[in-house]
Protein backbone atom coordinates (compact mmCIF):
# COMPACT_ATOMS: atom_id res chain seq x y z
CA UNK A 1 0.00 0.00 0.00
CA UNK A 2 2.69 2.22 1.08
CA UNK A 3 4.45 1.53 -2.96
CA UNK A 4 1.11 2.32 -4.36
CA UNK A 5 0.40 5.44 -2.22
CA UNK A 6 4.27 6.79 -3.58
CA UNK A 7 3.15 6.24 -7.15
CA UNK A 8 0.04 7.72 -7.04
CA UNK A 9 2.25 10.60 -5.61
CA UNK A 10 4.56 10.86 -8.14
CA UNK A 11 2.14 10.42 -10.84
CA UNK A 12 -0.23 13.26 -9.50
CA UNK A 13 3.15 15.59 -9.78
CA UNK A 14 4.14 14.62 -12.96
CA UNK A 15 0.77 14.78 -14.70
CA UNK A 16 -0.32 18.08 -12.74
CA UNK A 17 -2.49 19.61 -15.09
CA UNK A 18 -5.87 18.79 -14.38
CA UNK A 19 -8.54 18.60 -17.02
CA UNK A 20 -11.36 17.42 -14.69
CA UNK A 21 -12.20 15.50 -11.81
CA UNK A 22 -15.04 13.06 -10.70
CA UNK A 23 -14.92 11.09 -7.61
CA UNK A 24 -11.75 8.88 -7.55
CA UNK A 25 -11.38 9.87 -11.63
CA UNK A 26 -8.77 12.19 -12.81
CA UNK A 27 -7.98 13.09 -15.86
CA UNK A 28 -5.04 15.05 -16.26
CA UNK A 29 -2.08 15.76 -18.23
CA UNK A 30 1.82 16.85 -18.07
CA UNK A 31 2.93 20.25 -18.85
CA UNK A 32 2.98 21.07 -22.15
CA UNK A 33 1.67 17.96 -22.83
CA UNK A 34 -1.43 16.90 -25.55
CA UNK A 35 -1.93 13.48 -24.44
CA UNK A 36 -4.43 12.86 -22.04
CA UNK A 37 -4.04 10.41 -18.94
CA UNK A 38 -7.34 8.97 -16.83
CA UNK A 39 -5.80 8.52 -12.88
CA UNK A 40 -7.88 6.52 -11.32
CA UNK A 41 -7.51 6.48 -7.66
CA UNK A 42 -7.96 2.92 -5.95
CA UNK A 43 -5.08 3.07 -3.14
CA UNK A 44 -6.24 5.37 -0.63
CA UNK A 45 -9.97 6.20 0.53
CA UNK A 46 -11.07 2.72 -1.34
CA UNK A 47 -8.19 0.79 -1.41
CA UNK A 48 -8.54 -2.78 -3.70
CA UNK A 49 -9.40 -5.69 -1.07
CA UNK A 50 -5.99 -7.71 -0.88
CA UNK A 51 -7.66 -10.98 -2.35
CA UNK A 52 -9.11 -9.63 -6.11
CA UNK A 53 -5.60 -7.35 -5.51
CA UNK A 54 -3.48 -6.88 -9.57
CA UNK A 55 -6.76 -8.99 -11.71
CA UNK A 56 -9.35 -5.48 -10.13
CA UNK A 57 -6.73 -3.57 -10.92
CA UNK A 58 -6.77 -4.23 -14.41
CA UNK A 59 -10.72 -4.91 -14.28
CA UNK A 60 -11.17 -1.24 -13.55
CA UNK A 61 -8.82 0.69 -16.15
CA UNK A 62 -9.77 -1.84 -18.81
CA UNK A 63 -13.47 -1.65 -18.08
CA UNK A 64 -13.57 2.10 -18.46
CA UNK A 65 -11.55 1.82 -21.22
CA UNK A 66 -14.40 -0.37 -22.81
CA UNK A 67 -17.17 2.18 -21.29
CA UNK A 68 -15.33 5.00 -23.57
CA UNK A 69 -15.05 2.80 -26.51
CA UNK A 70 -18.96 1.85 -26.00
CA UNK A 71 -19.65 5.59 -26.11
CA UNK A 72 -17.95 6.63 -28.67
CA UNK A 73 -14.68 8.61 -27.13
CA UNK A 74 -12.38 5.80 -28.14
CA UNK A 75 -12.29 4.69 -31.91
CA UNK A 76 -9.51 1.61 -31.43
CA UNK A 77 -11.11 -1.66 -31.32
CA UNK A 78 -8.18 -2.99 -28.60
CA UNK A 79 -7.07 -2.20 -25.07
CA UNK A 80 -3.35 -2.86 -24.12
CA UNK A 81 -2.31 -3.96 -20.83
CA UNK A 82 1.40 -4.44 -19.68
CA UNK A 83 2.86 -4.21 -16.32
CA UNK A 84 4.39 -0.76 -14.45
CA UNK A 85 7.94 -1.66 -15.48
CA UNK A 86 7.56 -2.50 -18.95
CA UNK A 87 9.50 -0.19 -21.48
CA UNK A 88 7.54 -0.18 -24.94
CA UNK A 89 9.38 -0.14 -28.17
CA UNK A 90 8.37 2.97 -30.56
CA UNK A 91 6.21 0.27 -32.69
CA UNK A 92 4.34 -0.87 -29.71
CA UNK A 93 0.84 0.25 -30.87
CA UNK A 94 1.82 -0.25 -34.88
CA UNK A 95 0.95 -3.93 -35.23
CA UNK A 96 -2.45 -4.57 -37.03
CA UNK A 97 -4.48 -6.94 -35.14
CA UNK A 98 -7.36 -8.85 -36.32
CA UNK A 99 -9.49 -12.03 -36.19
CA UNK A 100 -8.29 -13.11 -32.83
CA UNK A 101 -9.62 -11.79 -29.37
CA UNK A 102 -6.62 -11.56 -27.98
CA UNK A 103 -2.47 -11.11 -29.00
CA UNK A 104 0.13 -11.34 -26.76
CA UNK A 105 3.62 -8.96 -27.14
CA UNK A 106 7.13 -10.57 -26.97
CA UNK A 107 9.62 -9.80 -24.24
CA UNK A 108 12.91 -9.42 -23.12
CA UNK A 109 14.72 -8.59 -20.09
CA UNK A 110 17.15 -5.50 -19.11
CA UNK A 111 20.14 -6.54 -18.25
CA UNK A 112 20.57 -4.72 -14.80
CA UNK A 113 22.70 -6.55 -11.36
CA UNK A 114 24.04 -9.60 -12.94
CA UNK A 115 22.69 -12.03 -10.66
CA UNK A 116 19.30 -10.57 -10.51
CA UNK A 117 19.27 -10.80 -14.44
CA UNK A 118 20.68 -14.16 -14.34
CA UNK A 119 17.96 -16.46 -12.28
CA UNK A 120 15.78 -14.26 -13.90
CA UNK A 121 16.50 -15.22 -17.08
CA UNK A 122 16.21 -18.84 -15.59
CA UNK A 123 12.71 -18.51 -14.83
CA UNK A 124 11.70 -16.75 -17.86
CA UNK A 125 13.19 -19.78 -19.88
CA UNK A 126 11.42 -22.03 -17.37
CA UNK A 127 7.96 -20.69 -19.00
CA UNK A 128 8.99 -20.49 -22.56
CA UNK A 129 9.42 -24.00 -22.29
CA UNK A 130 6.66 -24.65 -20.87
CA UNK A 131 4.83 -22.41 -23.95
CA UNK A 132 6.70 -24.23 -26.50
CA UNK A 133 6.31 -27.81 -25.25
CA UNK A 134 2.74 -27.34 -25.07
CA UNK A 135 2.96 -25.73 -28.86
CA UNK A 136 4.79 -29.27 -29.90
CA UNK A 137 1.81 -30.92 -28.08
CA UNK A 138 -0.76 -29.13 -30.44
CA UNK A 139 -2.41 -27.87 -27.51
CA UNK A 140 -4.17 -24.21 -28.82
CA UNK A 141 -3.32 -22.84 -25.18
CA UNK A 142 0.75 -22.30 -25.66
CA UNK A 143 0.46 -18.72 -25.07
CA UNK A 144 2.95 -17.21 -22.07
CA UNK A 145 1.38 -13.82 -20.69
CA UNK A 146 4.56 -12.86 -18.69
CA UNK A 147 4.39 -9.23 -17.67
CA UNK A 148 0.71 -9.41 -19.35
CA UNK A 149 1.84 -7.58 -22.31
CA UNK A 150 -2.10 -8.16 -23.81
CA UNK A 151 -3.74 -6.30 -26.28
CA UNK A 152 -7.29 -7.25 -25.62
CA UNK A 153 -10.21 -6.86 -28.48
CA UNK A 154 -12.81 -4.77 -27.00
CA UNK A 155 -15.88 -7.10 -28.13
CA UNK A 156 -13.99 -10.15 -27.21
CA UNK A 157 -13.39 -8.74 -23.17
CA UNK A 158 -17.11 -7.73 -22.98
CA UNK A 159 -17.81 -11.26 -24.00
CA UNK A 160 -15.91 -13.14 -21.48
CA UNK A 161 -16.48 -10.54 -18.33
CA UNK A 162 -13.31 -9.06 -18.67
CA UNK A 163 -10.85 -9.43 -16.06
CA UNK A 164 -11.42 -11.98 -13.31
CA UNK A 165 -10.66 -10.70 -9.90
CA UNK A 166 -7.81 -12.62 -8.57
CA UNK A 167 -4.56 -11.89 -6.44
CA UNK A 168 -2.85 -13.36 -9.42
CA UNK A 169 -3.27 -15.44 -12.95
CA UNK A 170 -5.82 -13.23 -14.19
CA UNK A 171 -4.23 -12.85 -17.31
CA UNK A 172 -3.91 -16.53 -17.83
CA UNK A 173 -7.78 -16.79 -16.91
CA UNK A 174 -7.94 -14.37 -19.24
CA UNK A 175 -6.31 -15.70 -22.20
CA UNK A 176 -7.75 -18.74 -21.51
CA UNK A 177 -11.31 -17.66 -22.18
CA UNK A 178 -9.86 -15.64 -24.84
CA UNK A 179 -8.47 -18.73 -26.94
CA UNK A 180 -12.02 -20.15 -26.79
CA UNK A 181 -13.64 -16.78 -28.23
CA UNK A 182 -11.94 -16.06 -31.52
CA UNK A 183 -8.12 -17.39 -30.55
CA UNK A 184 -5.00 -15.49 -29.21
CA UNK A 185 -1.77 -14.52 -31.08
CA UNK A 186 1.59 -13.44 -30.68
CA UNK A 187 2.09 -10.31 -32.27
CA UNK A 188 5.09 -9.36 -34.39
CA UNK A 189 6.85 -6.22 -33.12
CA UNK A 190 10.05 -5.10 -30.94
CA UNK A 191 10.05 -7.23 -27.89
CA UNK A 192 8.73 -4.86 -24.80
CA UNK A 193 11.55 -4.97 -22.61
CA UNK A 194 11.10 -5.96 -18.86
CA UNK A 195 13.31 -4.97 -15.39
CA UNK A 196 14.50 -7.75 -13.77
CA UNK A 197 13.00 -7.15 -10.22
CA UNK A 198 12.03 -9.00 -7.03
CA UNK A 199 8.91 -8.77 -5.40
CA UNK A 200 5.92 -10.18 -3.72
CA UNK A 201 3.41 -7.75 -4.67
CA UNK A 202 1.21 -10.97 -6.00
CA UNK A 203 1.41 -14.51 -4.87
CA UNK A 204 2.83 -16.47 -7.36
CA UNK A 205 4.55 -15.56 -10.44
CA UNK A 206 7.72 -14.30 -11.78
CA UNK A 207 8.53 -11.78 -9.12
CA UNK A 208 8.11 -14.07 -6.11
CA UNK A 209 9.48 -16.85 -8.31
CA UNK A 210 12.58 -14.51 -8.56
CA UNK A 211 12.86 -14.16 -5.14
CA UNK A 212 13.20 -17.70 -4.31
CA UNK A 213 15.60 -18.13 -6.68
CA UNK A 214 17.98 -15.58 -5.80
CA UNK A 215 17.69 -16.66 -2.53
CA UNK A 216 19.66 -19.99 -3.34
CA UNK A 217 23.23 -20.35 -3.33
CA UNK A 218 22.91 -22.40 -6.43
CA UNK A 219 19.88 -21.60 -8.34
CA UNK A 220 21.20 -23.32 -11.45
CA UNK A 221 20.37 -26.45 -9.77
CA UNK A 222 16.63 -25.59 -8.32
CA UNK A 223 14.52 -27.92 -9.77
CA UNK A 224 11.75 -25.35 -10.94
CA UNK A 225 11.38 -27.28 -14.92
CA UNK A 226 8.36 -29.58 -15.64
CA UNK A 227 10.78 -32.72 -16.88
CA UNK A 228 10.54 -33.25 -20.69
CA UNK A 229 8.57 -36.26 -19.85
CA UNK A 230 5.51 -34.77 -18.90
CA UNK A 231 5.10 -32.97 -22.24
CA UNK A 232 6.09 -36.57 -24.37
CA UNK A 233 3.06 -38.31 -22.28
CA UNK A 234 0.91 -35.55 -22.64
CA UNK A 235 0.85 -34.91 -26.26
CA UNK A 236 0.68 -38.92 -26.62
CA UNK A 237 -2.33 -39.09 -24.94
CA UNK A 238 -4.10 -35.89 -26.22
CA UNK A 239 -3.58 -36.40 -29.93
CA UNK A 240 -5.08 -40.03 -29.10
CA UNK A 241 -7.99 -37.94 -27.31
CA UNK A 242 -8.44 -36.04 -30.33
CA UNK A 243 -8.91 -39.49 -33.07
CA UNK A 244 -10.67 -41.88 -29.67
CA UNK A 245 -14.16 -41.96 -29.25
CA UNK A 246 -14.65 -41.05 -25.48
CA UNK A 247 -16.57 -43.83 -24.23
CA UNK A 248 -12.60 -45.73 -25.23
CA UNK A 249 -10.71 -43.16 -23.55
CA UNK A 250 -9.67 -45.90 -20.52
CA UNK A 251 -10.37 -48.69 -22.31
CA UNK A 252 -7.57 -48.51 -25.13
CA UNK A 253 -4.17 -49.42 -24.74
CA UNK A 254 -2.97 -46.56 -26.77
CA UNK A 255 -3.47 -43.40 -24.37
CA UNK A 256 -0.50 -43.88 -21.84
CA UNK A 257 -1.33 -45.24 -18.76
CA UNK A 258 -0.29 -42.22 -16.99
CA UNK A 259 -2.40 -40.05 -18.82
CA UNK A 260 -5.22 -42.02 -18.51
CA UNK A 261 -4.56 -41.69 -14.48
CA UNK A 262 -4.60 -37.58 -15.30
CA UNK A 263 -7.79 -37.93 -16.69
CA UNK A 264 -9.24 -39.97 -13.54
CA UNK A 265 -7.94 -36.92 -11.43
CA UNK A 266 -9.72 -34.37 -13.80
CA UNK A 267 -13.10 -35.73 -12.53
CA UNK A 268 -13.94 -36.16 -16.96
CA UNK A 269 -17.22 -38.06 -17.02
CA UNK A 270 -19.55 -35.00 -17.36
CA UNK A 271 -16.82 -33.75 -20.21
CA UNK A 272 -17.19 -37.63 -21.63
CA UNK A 273 -21.33 -37.76 -21.55
CA UNK A 274 -20.98 -34.53 -23.38
CA UNK A 275 -18.35 -35.32 -26.45
CA UNK A 276 -19.64 -38.79 -27.03
CA UNK A 277 -22.59 -38.27 -28.85
CA UNK A 278 -20.25 -35.69 -30.64
CA UNK A 279 -17.58 -38.24 -31.94
CA UNK A 280 -20.88 -40.48 -33.15
CA UNK A 281 -20.19 -40.42 -37.43
CA UNK A 282 -21.89 -41.85 -40.13
CA UNK A 283 -20.86 -41.31 -43.89
CA UNK A 284 -22.63 -38.46 -44.42
CA UNK A 285 -22.10 -36.51 -41.32
CA UNK A 286 -18.56 -37.84 -40.80
CA UNK A 287 -16.27 -34.87 -41.45
CA UNK A 288 -18.93 -32.36 -39.89
CA UNK A 289 -19.73 -34.40 -36.68
CA UNK A 290 -16.12 -35.11 -36.12
CA UNK A 291 -14.88 -31.41 -36.41
CA UNK A 292 -17.38 -30.74 -34.15
CA UNK A 293 -16.08 -32.62 -31.87
CA UNK A 294 -12.84 -31.75 -32.28
CA UNK A 295 -13.87 -28.22 -31.36
CA UNK A 296 -15.55 -29.57 -27.75
CA UNK A 297 -12.71 -31.27 -26.85
CA UNK A 298 -11.01 -28.35 -27.11
CA UNK A 299 -13.04 -26.13 -25.56
CA UNK A 300 -13.01 -28.61 -22.58
CA UNK A 301 -9.06 -29.59 -22.68
CA UNK A 302 -8.37 -25.74 -21.74
CA UNK A 303 -5.28 -24.02 -20.55
CA UNK A 304 -6.24 -25.03 -17.09
CA UNK A 305 -6.88 -28.52 -17.34
CA UNK A 306 -3.70 -28.95 -19.20
CA UNK A 307 -1.96 -27.22 -16.62
CA UNK A 308 -3.63 -29.48 -14.03
CA UNK A 309 -2.19 -32.72 -16.26
CA UNK A 310 0.93 -31.51 -16.58
CA UNK A 311 0.92 -30.96 -12.38
CA UNK A 312 -0.63 -34.30 -11.76
CA UNK A 313 2.38 -36.29 -14.19
CA UNK A 314 4.45 -33.94 -12.39
CA UNK A 315 3.64 -34.63 -8.75
CA UNK A 316 3.37 -38.58 -10.04
CA UNK A 317 5.13 -39.60 -12.02
CA UNK A 318 7.89 -37.23 -13.11
CA UNK A 319 10.19 -35.08 -11.01
CA UNK A 320 10.80 -31.31 -11.89
CA UNK A 321 14.50 -31.06 -12.90
CA UNK A 322 16.99 -28.25 -12.38
CA UNK A 323 17.48 -25.39 -15.46
CA UNK A 324 21.32 -27.50 -15.48
CA UNK A 325 19.71 -30.97 -16.14
CA UNK A 326 16.85 -29.34 -18.21
CA UNK A 327 20.23 -27.82 -20.69
CA UNK A 328 21.52 -31.42 -20.46
CA UNK A 329 18.77 -33.30 -21.94
CA UNK A 330 18.02 -30.36 -24.50
CA UNK A 331 21.76 -31.27 -25.67
CA UNK A 332 21.50 -35.15 -25.53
Amino acid sequence: MEQASTCLEQAQHLLSRVEAVSKHLSWRKAVDCSIQFLLVDRCSAHPIPKDQGVGLARKIGCDIALQLHATGQLNSQWVHTTDADAHLPANYFTPKLQDCSAGVYSHRYLKTDPELYQVTQIYDLRNRAYRQQLDVAGSSYGFNPTGSLLALNFSSYAQVRGFPKRAGGEDFYILNKMQKNQGVSEICSDPVELECRLSDRVPFGTGPAVSKLIASTQPEKEEIFYHPKCFEVFAKGLTLLKCTHPAEWFRTKEIPEEFKEALKNLNCESAITHLAPLYEKDELEAARKFQRYQYHLDLWFDAFLSLKTIHFLRDNYFSSISHEEWLKIQSD
